[in-house]
Parts: structure tokens; sequence; C-alpha cells
């Protein structure tokens, strides 16, 4: 195991993806001024995808993964970089 995957566990454990990916939909829903923080968030996402399977588990929520696919088509882009790189 290593850091980057213990930092991740523990994050996510601690509840992080959920915040974070309503924050991903609120940054995606506001065109202006989340614009800025959206991939920003989108590349802790991917850095969190790539961790272990219990990293990966916790990423699968359903609360997360419905967030996920909820967003608007116009910004499917970002959500095609997050869940397209490492399939």
């Amino acid at each position: 195991m290593t850091p980057r995957n213990d930092f991740c566990r523990l994050l996510a454990k601690q509840g992080l993806l959920e915040p974070l990916s309503a924050t991903l939909h609120n940054t995606l829903r506001d065109e202006g001024r989340g614009e800025p923080y959206t991939e920003k968030i989108v590349q802790v996402l991917l850095i969190f995808s790539q961790g272990d399977s219990p990293v990966k588990e916790l990423l699968a929520t359903r609360q997360i993964i419905h967030r996920r696919l909820i967003l608007r088509v116009d910004n499917v882009s970002y959500l095609l970089i997050f869940l397209g790189r490492h399939s």
C-alpha cells in the first residue's frame, strides 16, 4: 500500500467524498462562479478513483454516483474526464 492510497482511504472513510461530490454538482450548476473550481474538484475525484478497492467502493456509493449522473448535459465533458480515464 502506498501513502497516496492511505491518504485517500482515510479521507474517504471520514466522509470527504459526499461533500466533494455535492460541491462538484453545485459548481456545475453555477455557470459563472463555479467554473474555476470544477476542474480542480474533478482532479481530486480522479485521484480517489485511482485508489485501492475500498476507496473505489466508497466512491461508488449511490449518493455520489447519483450526483454525477444528474449533471447537466452541456457539462458532460467534465463527467467524461472523471469517469472515462480509469475505467
